[in-house]
């Protein structure tokens, strides 16, 4: 049966007759005081229209019998339950021609400023007490008006504006479901959402789920890719939320997904109890590798109830405040995922008893905590949960906005950052080999690598090798090297350099902090570079740091790769004098934590128990090892507490999750999934 995207609101889906008349109002950003062509959720004149059109629908399919569920596109560029977001031009112009569009704050047409004036009047009651939460001296509500963060009064004036934006948004998309529901009262109704949270975006999911889980009606949240872990985090919110509000949820990409990425979504979605999962046609048609994953592993898609005892806490009050911590939360968020399955909730659903459910909870970096939740977390740890919390310098777990003082001292050890990496070693498992070798981007290299590396990929630089892997680095990628002692070495690097990382310094080679060489030849080329026994030391380890020029692709051509790139690699030979490499061995590397060292990180509350680690917030790895040991092993730690991620815990590119049906695993470089 069908599934009707229902849109009204964006350009392409409003009809020109009303866009041309006097009813007609679209959204004005704030940034350029500039219409969109897409029509304002604060136009009076628009919730009828809406109705009618969903009626008039209802009318003629409702009992046709040919439908499955309705799916709602609210407002957006596409039908999002977002504001405008961009791209500028593309095919919504269609039927409009160009328009304004652009990630920004779209609160500047006169019905949003009367309804962020309303808002405010309704929260303080009177002037004086607004003026004395924003630090401001208004003399009437006429001059209170929506702001640009960087022109926010204050950190709460500031928060408040992010707030009434993104419940704006959750009052229209209720709107919606609600109309739907009275013209459709037994159909499934999805409100399709997407982006990745950020309060500029307007959408706050766990507060979507909640309003319309009353009216029977779930989420399809539609920003997927092709890897595993960035799909994950993107849309685990949408799947705690609508599993805890008693609803449902649905994934769909938000563009091309590969081969490999079929087999990542379906892992995604029957791991996360989602009832539904959208492919484009091209994403299965593509090649015959794609539509063979598809057949092989579309049997796993079966309703599952994960078991998941750990959360982690997302911040929405500090993005509100630094939009800054969205991007370093959602990093650490990925590498977490490889040691643990874990569960998103957020001030909303931690007032909603969310942690009745779980046994520990992580806390990244977070400026700020609403009271009600920091209390609500601060009684599950006493009745005997587990925190783990860390922060990055300059991004401390304090507040801007509210007095937790008395919160950090009671629940969080007064820990040394400066002793933090003093917990994690990284040794090997037994002699090194007298020549080895690592393919970038094959097997089982993550375990090898620290600093800044982008995932797997395809080496189309060298053409002579079709089935080639590599990786491509950051600006400060690292490698460990498995050495023995005492002994001079040769290091050989397969690498491809972009010319725009060629410059008169930089990129350069540096083994266990000595200069050893640098990368100096744009294209593909290799490098050999000799490194003295004195600097190979005495360790069963060297490391191998690249200090690399970076560039970005999209601003030097059409493409819409964003990241910053260092060098591509796609081999690392590391030869004993007087070895052949065609002898090279194997070796194999682990993590160990010291248990007697985490001794002053780990606060006993109560029942419950506190571990943080400050610092590292900016360390995704050092972050998801030591976080993974302690819920591996967590006799260790906390004594007579079962471990808590016993399948699991290890940072090895294997995601596992359990359900009530068994351990499902998802191998990302194989693009596999095992079942126990």
């Amino acid at each position: 049966r069908w599934v009707p995207f229902l849109i009204a609101g964006p350009a392409y889906a409003t009809p020109l007759w009303f866009q041309k008349g006097e009813h007609s109002h679209p959204f004005v950003c704030l940034e350029h005081g500039k219409a969109s062509k897409v029509q304002s959720i604060f136009n009076p004149d628009w919730p009828p229209r809406v109705e009618h059109f969903l009626k008039t629908f209802a009318e003629r399919y409702g009992k046709s019998g040919i439908i499955e569920s309705v799916l709602l596109g609210i407002t957006g560029i596409y039908g999002e339950s977002i504001y405008p977001a961009g791209p500028e031009g593309g095919w919504t112009a269609r039927l409009t021609g160009p328009y304004h569009n652009h990630i920004g704050w779209w609160a500047g047409d006169p019905y949003a400023v009367t309804a962020f004036q309303k808002a405010m009047r309704q929260k303080y009651g009177f002037l004086h007490q607004l003026n004395r939460a924003w630090n401001q001296h208004y003399k009437s509500w006429g001059q209170i008006k929506p702001f640009l963060p960087q022109d926010a009064p204050s950190d709460r004036a500031r928060a408040d504006m992010a707030q009434w934006y993104q419940q704006a948004m959750t009052d229209w998309a209720v709107f919606w479901v609600k109309t739907t529901r009275k013209v459709f009262p037994k159909t499934e109704i999805y409100l399709c959402t997407g982006g990745n949270g950020a309060p500029i975006l307007g959408a706050d999911f766990t507060a979507q789920a909640k309003a319309i889980a009353p009216w029977g009606a779930g989420i399809r949240i539609t920003n997927e890719g092709s890897d595993f872990a960035a799909n994950f985090t993107v849309t685990r919110e949408v799947a705690t939320a609508t599993r805890l509000y008693g609803t449902f949820a649905g994934f769909e990409p938000a563009g091309r997904v590969d081969a490999n990425g079929v087999v990542a979504r379906i892992f995604n979605a029957t791991t996360s109890g989602v009832r539904q999962l959208h492919y484009y046609q091209n994403n299965l048609l593509q090649s015959g590798a794609a539509l063979n994953n598809f057949r092989t592993y579309a049997p796993l898609l079966v309703p599952r109830t994960p078991i998941v005892p750990t959360a982690l806490y997302v911040s929405r009050e500090t993005w509100e405040v630094d939009a800054g911590t969205i991007g370093s939360m959602y990093a650490q968020a990925r590498k977490l995922r490889d040691v643990v399955d874990y569960d998103m909730v957020t001030r909303c659903s931690v007032r909603d008893k969310v942690l009745h459910g779980h046994r520990a909870l992580i806390l990244l970096e977070s400026e700020v905590l609403e009271p009600d939740a920091a209390l609500t977390i601060r009684r599950w740890v006493e009745a005997g949960g587990i925190l783990i919390a860390t922060d990055r310098p300059g991004h401390p777990i304090a507040s801007k906005l509210y007095d937790l003082d008395r919160w950090c001292r009671l629940l969080l050890a007064d820990a040394d950052p400066q002793k933090v990496n003093g917990l994690l070693h990284r040794e090997l498992t037994g002699p090194a080999p007298d020549a080895w070798k690592l393919e970038l981007g094959s097997g089982d290299d993550a375990k090898w690598l620290f600093g800044n590396w982008w995932p797997p990929e395809n080496a189309s630089e060298w053409h002579d090798l079709p089935k080639a892997r590599k990786r491509w680095s950051g600006a400060n990628p690292g490698i460990s090297l498995p050495t023995r002692p005492g002994a001079a070495y040769r290091l050989r690097l397969d690498a491809f350099l972009s010319e725009y990382s060629i410059q008169p310094d930089g990129n350069t080679v540096l083994v266990n902090d000595v200069r050893v060489g640098r990368l100096d030849k744009p294209g593909h080329a290799i490098y050999e570079f000799r490194v003295p026994a004195d600097v190979v030391g005495t360790r069963s380890l060297a490391t191998l740091v690249l200090y690399m020029n970076t560039w970005v692709p999209r601003e030097h051509s059409d493409s819409t790769d964003a990241r910053h790139l260092g060098v591509a690699l796609h081999t690392i030979e590391w030869i004993r004098d007087g070895a052949r490499i065609e002898a090279a061995g194997t070796a194999d590397i682990r993590w160990t934590v010291d248990p007697i060292a985490m001794r002053p990180f780990v606060k006993h509350v109560k029942k419950g128990w506190t571990v943080f680690l400050p610092g590292i917030g900016n360390k995704p790895e050092i972050f998801a090892c030591l976080t993974g040991d302690i819920l591996r092993r967590t006799k260790r730690y906390f004594p007579e507490v079962p471990p808590i991620a016993a399948e699991d815990g290890r940072l090895d590119d294997i995601y596992t999750v359990r359900t009530k049906k068994g351990i499902l695993r998802y191998h990302a470089e194989a693009a596999e999934i095992t079942t126990e």
